[in-house]
């Protein structure tokens, strides 16, 4: 079939169609991104321009220190810092029309304040990587590089639960993606880009862009679904014409016929001016919303939704939510977006009044402070309350580094507090607080914070050689006593809603409750065994239960019974609180809020109270669910029972422990140590009574004829190397500072100790695949059962990804084929995870579906961790009310809209723990780094590449010698020609940066 016309004669056209496609459509749409005005601020503004005015003028301003008028200035002569926000114009048929007078005066503000009182001399870096613009893919890097782009591949092999309920974009939406320096575009889907991270959209102008879809924040789907499909084919083809010839050109920015995208596009170009007028006249509505939404000292939380019907009633239109999106997105001071999850949220934070407060009067602060610029770009006139802050900031600084240096003389002790004399004002605290608020920034969102916090470090001189950045604001914290050393910013994050923290009114008073009950015996709570009269006594069958030496909350054991020499049943006994609590219990209403347990070191934050977790755990004469499974000796299910029990035969074996019993296979570690960390006391030997080794050895057995039975029905191991973290218990005894409002700095001499453990190699069928195969068992055989008696549980699936049939294929043809009994690949998960990110679409559905990557082609569940995980008490209630034949309490349509929360909330979850263990390895790297001991690391490292970015920015990778994602910077452009994912790069450690978790490596050739 010959290729259209307009293909053959492309490079004839190609300007043609530019014109024709700019000058036919509306101009970029860039709406509104900073509705928050200042009052104070117009009026300092406007005072001190008056002062020019009645002190001679222009003329006489570089005499009185204000430098030169900005119009004489050269544009070359300073690095330009990132923009305060201001508000946006909004497009309205083809012309740009500010929102007031007030928009007016924030914007001629922001040109004076970037020329007078923020530039900075081309060696000071402010924000950023010191390029002047940011790509796309730069910008992007905001949220990819905190674990949204990046696949979360467990201990065990499995897939993280980043994957679970992610909501894909499908060809059609519409998409709004926010861009480099603030701007704001919309675009159709139309695909993810091949072997790249990026996704394809057809933009207003008729091109096609690639980003990053974490970078959207809003979308509408099924836009255009009529006439995509037939555009995806003609877009191909333009593509494989472009590649056919070996161009430069391949996709990004295609030029497209008008005649194909303009059925798309004209849709699109009406719905972006009907947003514009609707946010036009509905603007003082939407702005007066938070008068009405903020209290006065607690964060509280809206939807778009919410928002909307509060403004336009209770059906808004698409055109309306998009409205009232741009009004919240855009003032980023008084709502902050979910970051990495908005797109699915559509939820806000809303400042208190008084956290706004503080800001505005911290504002009024810092550009009261008429600075002078020296020849380094330091101001010499910062005056009232900040200057008497910065002066106890610098003196502060200097002496946390000092006493870091220093060596406890104490034995055993690494860490102790130091005394200071110097108190906080109620100013400084105020400062401190506006520190901690651009911790708490949203990357899609820009505030005046990101631009005038840099100011306040620079006046401080002992940041000359850092970017500006909020991994700086990070270390000016610690340094000044705010935070601890080694504070783990993840507990402050107000999306975690952890108690103690002041970040969620109801997670506090929730722990209150439970607090409350802490002192009382579990017999005591009047909580009554509901499947008293169906428990089987399991008599004296041996229980195991394999944990670690510090596990509390133990939810499994397992004991085997061979039928024959060919059969056998493999009985796993789950802890059984749903026994004890209804779904309408209090505690069962806390445990829904909290999702699961959340292991954010130094801290668990447990779902269950520990009265109840404890009481409740696997142990001698301890109430449970019982899962059997008989299986063959080729791991075939054969039957399945389920039924409530009481054990009373427990043995618990920690890991280490079962590897010595069974002569499991072990890696080498590699071992960083920072401090003197005490090594664990020697296990002692498992007590095993007569018959307990030939048991286990036969559950070994088993264990792997489990395997190789999901290996048959497509199953593949995603094991990689895995790092893990040993800290000293000073860490715990001073971490963390709940009460950031104390009135005296927390400086320490010392630091703790701590080790980082590497995996020189894949862990292969060790001593976690043990008890992971048996749980993967039992939630397989609940899933068959849950079927067969047509019972809604919470199911988790993973299929094929439709829209992405080239990786499919590459997955079905090239990996799997490759795999050996045990569903190990030859190549390294990582080389390839590009592929393992988009070949499968996954969800939580209330029906049982396959789940491709664990050979489970019957469905899969989660029901073997109820102490700590909320979904599986889900199953738990609706199995057991089968079993006592009573209604159940979660039917399929009640399920379904509860498990798209929880969903959302055990990724929160896990998001949060993922970036705890990252912080670790990160403190430990920098730890030794500082105290000169970069011996301790293999000069020679690799990294594979798995989001390859523009020049400057820094590409990421996986290092293996380190088991970490990190950011790898190349020296010029040309070093980056061709770089792709899964490419193979030498890299030398550079630096750790705690406050965004970020190892920082340099290229040394792909």
């Amino acid at each position: 079939m010959p290729l259209p016309r307009d293909l053959q004669t492309r490079n004839l056209t190609c300007l043609r169609l530019l014109c024709r496609t700019q000058t036919s459509s509306p101009r970029q749409f860039v709406p509104s991104t900073q509705s928050r005005c200042f009052t104070k601020t117009h009026t300092t503004f406007r005072g001190e321009k008056q002062k020019l005015r009645t002190s001679g003028g222009w003329k006489n301003a570089e005499k009185q220190g204000w430098g030169k008028p900005f119009w004489e200035k050269k544009r070359d002569a300073r690095k330009t810092p990132a923009p305060i926000p201001t508000p946006q114009p909004i497009l309205v048929d083809g012309e740009y029309v500010l929102q007031s007078i007030r928009a007016k005066m924030e914007k001629k503000e922001k040109e004076f304040l970037q020329e007078k009182e923020l530039a900075t001399t081309p060696d000071v870096a402010l924000v950023g990587n010191g390029s002047n613009s940011q790509s796309d893919a730069e910008m992007a890097g905001d949220d990819l590089d905190d674990g949204m782009g990046v696949a979360d591949v467990g201990a065990n092999g499995e897939l993280g639960d980043d994957f679970s309920g992610y909501k894909r974009l499908q060809k059609g939406d519409l998409c709004e993606l926010r861009l480099g320096e603030g701007s704001v575009d919309m675009g159709i889907y139309i695909r993810d880009t091949p072997g790249q991270s990026t996704a394809d959209f057809l933009m207003p102008h008729g091109v096609i862009k690639q980003t990053f879809t974490p970078r959207i924040a809003f979308y509408i789907p099924g836009f255009a679904t009529q006439d995509i499909d037939k555009f995806v084919e003609y877009y191909e083809k333009v593509e494989k014409f472009e590649n056919e010839r070996r161009t430069n050109l391949v996709s990004e920015n295609v030029i497209l016929s008008r005649d194909v995208s303009a059925p798309l596009l004209a849709p699109v170009r009406k719905f972006i001016l009907e947003a514009n007028e609707i946010h036009s006249q509905a603007y003082a509505h939407l702005n007066g919303l938070y008068p009405r939404l903020a209290h006065e000292t607690e964060v509280r939380r809206i939807t778009t939704q919410n928002a909307a019907r509060m403004v336009f009633g209770d059906n808004p239109t698409n055109a309306e939510l998009y409205a009232t999106h741009l009004a919240l997105m855009g003032d980023g001071l008084r709502y902050l977006g979910d970051k990495g999850f908005h797109r699915i949220t559509s939820n806000f934070r809303v400042r208190s009044k008084r956290e706004l407060a503080v800001i505005d009067e911290c504002t009024k602060w810092v550009r009261e402070s008429s600075v002078v610029f020296d020849t380094k770009g330091y101001g010499n006139k910062a005056k009232g309350p900040m200057k008497e802050f910065i002066e106890k900031a610098r003196m502060l600084i200097d002496r946390s580094r000092s006493l870091r240096k220093k060596t406890v003389q104490k034995k055993g002790v690494s860490v102790e507090p130091e005394p200071t004399d110097i108190t906080w004002t109620e100013a400084d605290q105020k400062f401190i607080d506006f520190a901690i608020a651009r911790l708490k920034s949203y990357g899609l969102q820009r505030t005046p914070i990101e631009g005038l916090l840099p100011y306040i470090l620079r006046q401080t001189r002992r940041y000359e050689d850092k970017t500006l950045d909020g991994s700086c604001a990070y270390d000016f914290l610690t340094e000044i006593g705010a935070f601890t050393p080694w504070e783990n910013f993840v507990l402050h994050q107000e999306n975690q809603k952890l108690p103690g923290y002041n970040v969620c009114r109801q997670a506090d008073g929730d722990e209150k409750r439970i607090a409350a009950i802490s002192d009382i015996a579990f017999e005591d709570l009047s909580l009554k065994d509901s499947l008293k009269n169906i428990r089987k006594d399991w008599g004296n069958m041996r229980v195991f239960c394999v944990d670690d030496a510090t596990a509390e909350e133990i939810d499994d054991g397992i004991s085997v019974e061979k039928v024959s020499d060919t059969e056998t049943w493999i009985h796993v006994h789950i802890a059984n609180p749903t026994a004890f609590l209804t779904p309408d219990h209090w505690i069962s209403k806390i445990a829904e809020e909290r999702a699961t347990t959340k292991y954010f070191d130094p801290h668990v934050f447990r779902m269950l109270p520990k009265s109840i977790s404890d009481a409740l755990g696997v142990s001698s004469g301890a109430p449970v669910m019982t899962f059997s499974t008989k299986i063959d000796n080729n791991g075939e299910i054969l039957d399945i029972k389920i039924q409530p029990g009481t054990v009373h035969n427990v043995q618990k074996i920690t890991y280490n422990q079962l590897e010595k019993i069974l002569n499991l296979n072990s890696v080498p570690l590699r071992s960083f140590h920072l401090g003197n960390l005490p090594p664990s006391p020697p296990e002692p030997e498992a007590p095993l009574a007569p018959g307990d080794l030939e048991a286990l050895q036969h559950l070994h057995k088993c264990s792997h004829a489990l395997i190789k039975r999901r290996v048959r029905n497509g199953m593949i191991s995603l094991r990689n190397v895995y790092h893990n973290y040993h800290l000293s218990p000073e860490i715990t005894k001073y971490s963390s500072s709940t009460n950031l409002r104390s009135l005296h700095p927390q400086l320490f001499r010392g630091f703790p100790s701590m080790r980082l453990d590497v995996e020189t190699e894949p862990q292969m069928l060790g001593k976690n695949d043990f008890v992971a195969e048996f749980m993967i068992l039992a939630n397989t055989a609940i899933a068959q059962y849950a079927t067969k008696h047509n019972i809604p549980l919470p199911f988790r699936s993973l299929t094929y990804n439709p829209e992405r049939t080239e990786i499919v294929k590459y997955f079905k043809e090239t990996i799997m084929p490759t795999r050996d009994e045990f569903g190990v690949a030859e190549k390294g998960v990582m080389d390839d995870l590009n592929v393992y990110m988009k070949v499968g679409f996954a969800q939580i559905l209330p029906k049982a579906a396959p789940h491709i990557m664990l050979g489970l082609p019957q469905g899969y569940t989660k029901a073997t961790s109820p102490l700590r995980r909320y979904s599986d008490m889900l199953a738990h209630w609706n199995l057991q009310s089968h079993l006592l034949n009573t209604p159940l309490p979660f039917t399929e349509h009640k399920l379904s809209p509860l498990l798209a929360t929880l969903d959302l909330r055990e990724r929160m979850a896990n998001f949060g723990q993922s970036e705890t263990r990252r912080f670790w390895a990160t403190t430990v790297i920098k730890g030794l780094l500082d105290a000169g001991q970069q011996k301790q690391f293999p000069q020679e490292m690799t990294l594979t590449v798995l989001e390859p970015k523009v020049w400057p920015s820094e590409s990421v990778g996986f290092v293996q010698e380190l088991a970490l994602v990190g950011k790898v910077a190349f020296a010029d452009k040309k070093s980056t020609g061709g770089l792709k994912a899964g490419d193979k790069v030498g890299v030398r450690l550079v630096s750790a940066r705690p406050g965004d978790r970020t190892v920082l490596f340099e290229s040394e050739g792909v």
